[in-house]
Parts: C-alpha cells; structure tokens; sequence
C-alpha cells in the first residue's frame, strides 16, 4: 500500500462521508497551496493542519484529522504503536506526519520488492569506488 492508494482511500472516505467537508477543503488548498487537500495531509501535514486550526480551531482541526484522515490511514495501512501513542497523548498533528512517512516507507518497501533480481550473479561487482 503506497502514498497512491492511501490517498484514494483518504479522499473516498471524505467523499462518503462529508462532500461539503471535502469540496470546501479541497477549493480552499488548491488556492492557497496548489495542490489538493489529501495530497497536502500526506505531503505536508503542517500546512494541511494549520488550515484546519484557522477554519475549526484545536479541537475541530483534531476531530477531522482523527476522524478523515488518521483513522483511515491506520485502517489502510494497519496499525503502529507509535501512531497509538501519539493519538493517546493527543498529539494529532505529530500522528499525522508519522503516518505520512509510513505511507512513504510502505511505497519504498514496495518499490524495492519489485525489483528485477541482478542478471550477472557470478560476476564480481564493483564498489562504489572501483
């Protein structure tokens, strides 16, 4: 499961389940940022969250985050015990970016697994200095 597919799942559960939530947020990035809302959660979780602090305050801003965007991503990408932590002490913003990078590392870790085996297994590779 990579950035690609959280992203899909991040905007289809907000699309579900709060289109005016979705449109406002999505008009109000594209503006201000260039780019859409879900893709600015995962890319930049900073800028995604000081929007929903201007629009909603703290506690709104959390209970989107929660409810639209870390729940699901934890859905998607299965649980982390650092992401619990985080949510346990309320620190919603830092969860955010964790599961940014988890995002990240599981596109990586598939990426590399895709990977064509070497060809020339009984050839002697070189070092990266010769």
């Amino acid at each position: 499961m990579g950035v690609s597919s959280l992203v899909e799942a991040l905007r289809s559960r907000l699309l579900s389940e709060m289109p005016s939530l979705y449109y406002l947020l999505e008009l109000l990035c594209r503006r201000e940022f260039g780019r859409g809302f879900v893709e600015l959660l995962l890319e930049e979780p900073e800028k995604s969250y000081s929007l929903l602090l201007r629009l909603y305050g703290r506690d709104g801003a959390d209970a989107i985050l929660y409810h639209y965007a870390l729940k699901p991503a934890l859905a998607t990408l299965g649980s982390s015990p650092s992401v619990s932590r985080l949510l346990a002490e309320g620190r919603y913003l830092e969860a955010l970016k964790e599961v940014a990078d988890l995002a990240r590392w599981n596109t990586v870790a598939v990426g590399a697994s895709q990977t064509k085996p070497v060809e020339d297994e009984g050839k002697e590779q070189e070092g990266p200095y010769g």
